[in-house]
């Protein structure tokens, strides 16, 4: 027995960047608008789409299908995260720039 399921989890993705980032994943826009990702180490597989809604494929249970679902969010914030961190060190690496050019000056 296969479940599958839909939804949405309120947030937006972007897609490029999570090909780029995450393996197991299958992404051409120009053939199917959402992302296919093989979550590690489960049956899961899911359909995630730009603007946060998803579907999954492959569990076999209701409880398999929440853990597949939970190991998905904690992912994509991890990897929310680390790209707001990214976004903030380089602005902060532009100010110091700016900063040291306006001394100079």
């Amino acid at each position: 027995q296969n479940m599958v399921a839909s939804g949405s989890i309120g947030m937006d993705l972007n897609l490029n960047g999570l090909a780029m980032t995450l393996e197991n994943t299958e992404y051409e826009p120009e053939q199917f608008p959402g992302l296919v990702y093989k979550l590690p180490n489960t049956r899961a597989t899911f359909l995630l789409f730009s603007n946060g809604k998803i579907v999954c494929t492959g569990t076999r249970s209701e409880d398999k299908l929440k853990e597949a679902l939970n190991k998905l969010i904690k992912t994509l914030q991890a990897l929310e995260k680390k790209s707001v961190s990214r976004k903030r060190s380089k602005k902060s690496t532009k100010k110091s720039h700016k900063k040291r050019k306006n001394k100079h000056s």
